[in-house]
């Protein structure tokens, strides 16, 4: 999916709650509540993700910026993605949303 595509997908996808944008890390951040849930870099999804699933999966790798890890934080390239695969992480972004509020981070 090219840049565009992914945004486009994530407004759809994301239609349904209070949804705000914002720039993050020289990409569009998508907001639910105010909360970042995720965000269009380039080509390329950024979402939280706990360890285990960055350890199990070999299609997402560690987001870098500045040339630094940003730990907690995983990338997805959109040449991996279509529509289905798109909705996964967007309500995994969400979960992830999810636990940190139960968590009160």
């Amino acid at each position: 999916m090219t840049e565009d595509e992914l945004r486009d997908g994530v407004r759809r996808l994301l239609s349904r709650y209070d949804l705000s944008e914002g720039r993050v890390l020289a990409g569009t951040g998508f907001f639910v509540d105010g909360r970042l849930v995720v965000a269009v870099i380039g080509a390329e999804l950024c979402l939280r993700l706990d360890e285990s699933h960055k350890v199990a999966r070999s299609d997402i790798s560690l987001l870098h910026f500045a040339g630094r890890p940003v730990p907690g934080w995983a990338v997805v390239d959109g040449d991996q993605l279509d529509d289905d695969s798109l909705a996964g992480w967007v309500n995994r972004g969400l979960e992830q949303l999810g636990a940190i509020n139960e968590s009160g981070r």
